[in-house]
């Protein structure tokens, strides 16, 4: 069945209405047509918005058809409009596709074939300019106003409050854990959860609310005419709790949550930028809080935003400036007391701060993709370092390199280690890699394909702060892992905890029964040497027997026996 299609024919003359109208209905059967007779009609009725094409007459009385079509287009009317002239004329062609026109098609030659393409074709390119202009302002995946369109409502709010005074609130709302969704469940359900999330948040709000998308997992509302900064943390609230429902994520039930940040105009800015940069930077720290919440802006909250910026661009260029260090900490065997391998740890020595501690900004560089080159680096370095000990002549140990999850799922993961190691000469069986439980559980099937291809090889693999994870047991049999590392937290206390010692007991005799090697880490004082030692823990690391050091400085550990 025919498409049905609305035309809006605007000509003075009867008699080519006519013509017009027959050689309509010959091109197209299920079509609706409109007439107007004057200029001011047409341009009355194209304003509706109903039709899906304009003919109109270039010759009008009163007003040119150029004239008509320059008033249908300064009215944002976007509907394709053919222009029907008496004679060809290059330069009436010229005039009239400036001025907004679709196409022009001569009176004398028209046939309904040469008017179906016509027709045709200016509606096709309506409906993709159409379609282009929505994509420019709208999320194609929630169909919320992007972020282009946000901005436009924003300038219009605050141009009525220059006007009248009052009070607006921006808030910017980020899905907590959202990359998680993604990286376990696919991006199909991440893009389910976002259009869920959509919907709940244009339930909380009202009317004159604006609830766009602006990117990725963060959408932004504009607030405007708001009595008191009270009434945005009113609606936060609601928001966080419409979010905080669980969804069924197709069969999965995902228990969501989300970090907004409100910004107030005019106390925290009064043009459009300054507004977007503080709602964003109060939703970052509302994440930093934990997330599941809300924060207003603070001008402290933009100075931590700007330290942190510098700090990563710093950290951009610490690899090229040679600002990367490695220490090393011994692993000490449970029986004799000896150096057996040592642990990898890097250490940012910044030029001006002097010593950044890891913990300050292996987050950021996991944040930004930086943990990639910085990760590829310290298996480089540590491989490199520990075939250097061995041609010095010091006794063979292992070095452990600890990866990131980035880093594990890179392309090719397994040819790149097998390069550094041909790189550097040191044999698989000195090379010990660390990941964590949560690493480890997030793509099961990769993750024993891949520490399948690494023990084929003879690498040694090492779970993580076990305990502290999923801690699902089920995995140890499944995965071709190597040795356990006993989280500290569980240590520190063995020595007065009967339950952390029962536990620590546990792991060690679960290990031993699976032939896995048991590390205990965080060892500081001999009462816990003593009970890891009754309970035949294989090795042991930790400030009783040494913080880590240079590799010039823990080399002369090799030969000690602790």
């Amino acid at each position: 069945m025919a498409e049905e299609l609305r035309i809006l024919l605007i000509d003075d003359d009867e008699v080519d209405r006519m013509m017009v109208k027959r050689a309509l209905r010959a091109a197209h059967t299920q079509i609706i047509i409109h007439e107007a007779v004057t200029g001011s009609q047409g341009l009355n009725e194209a304003q509706t918005g109903r039709y899906d094409c304009v003919f109109l007459d270039q010759c009008l009385p009163g007003d040119s058809g150029l004239a008509v079509l320059s008033a249908i287009r300064a009215a944002g009317v976007k509907t394709p409009v053919i222009i029907l002239t008496g004679q060809g004329d290059e330069q009436l062609a010229v005039d009239v596709m400036k001025a907004g026109a679709t196409d022009y098609l001569v009176k004398n030659k028209l046939t309904a074939d040469s008017l179906s393409q016509c027709l045709r074709a200016a509606i096709r390119l309506g409906r993709a300019e159409a379609m282009i202009e929505y994509l420019s302002y709208y999320d194609a995946a929630t169909g919320l106003p992007n972020r282009l369109l946000l901005i436009d409502r924003l300038v219009m709010a605050l141009a009525g409050i220059e006007r009248s005074g009052g009070m607006l609130a921006l808030l910017f709302v980020g899905v907590d854990r959202f990359k998680l969704v993604n990286d376990t469940l696919g991006h199909g359900l991440g893009d389910k959860l976002i259009h869920l999330v959509a919907n709940r948040l244009n339930a909380c709000v009202g009317k004159q609310a604006v609830v766009s998308r602006v990117g990725g997992d963060v959408f932004g509302i504009l607030l405007p005419e708001l009595a008191d900064s009270q009434v945005a943390a009113s609606i936060a609230e609601d928001l966080i709790e419409g979010i905080r429902q669980p969804v069924d994520l197709n069969g999965y039930v995902w228990h969501t949550s989300a970090s907004i940040g409100i910004a107030v105009c005019p106390d925290d800015g009064q043009n459009v930028d300054v507004l977007l940069k503080n709602a964003e930077s109060s939703m970052y720290r509302a994440k930093e809080q934990g997330g599941d919440a809300y924060q207003f802006y603070t001008k402290s909250m933009n100075e931590r935003v700007l330290e942190r910026m510098l700090l990563e661009n710093s950290l951009r260029q610490a690899i090229d400036n040679n600002e990367l260090v490695i220490h090393y900490q011994p692993l000490i065997d449970g029986t004799t007391g000896r150096t057996v391998g040592v642990e990898a740890l890097v250490r940012w020595l910044h030029p001006e701060r002097g010593l950044i501690q890891p913990m300050e900004f292996i987050p950021l560089a996991e944040e930004t993709g930086l943990i990639v080159p910085i990760g590829e680096w310290v298996l480089r370095t540590a491989c490199a370092q520990n075939k250097a000990w061995q041609d010095t002549g010091y006794p063979p140990v292992v070095v452990a390199v600890n990866l990131s999850g980035r880093q594990f799922r890179q392309p090719d993961f397994t040819g790149r280690i097998s390069k550094v190691l041909a790189a550097t000469g040191l044999a698989p069986e000195y090379l010990e890699l660390e990941i964590t439980e949560s690493i480890a559980l997030e793509d099961v099937e990769y993750t024993i394909a891949i520490l399948n291809e690494l023990g084929a090889m003879g690498i040694g693999i090492a779970i993580d702060d076990f305990g502290t994870g999923y801690s699902s047991l089920s995995y140890l049999k499944r995965f071709p892992i190597t040795t356990l590392k006993i989280d500290r937290i569980f240590v520190q206390d063995a020595a007065k905890s009967q339950q952390d010692a029962a536990i620590i007991s546990a792991i060690i005799l679960l290990a031993h029964n699976l032939n896995l090697k048991v590390v205990a880490e965080g060892v500081e004082t001999p009462e816990q040497r003593l009970l890891l030692r009754e309970r035949h823990c294989n090795m042991m690391q930790g400030f009783l027997f040494s913080r880590p050091l240079p590799a010039e400085q823990v080399a002369s550990l090799f030969d000690f026996c602790w």
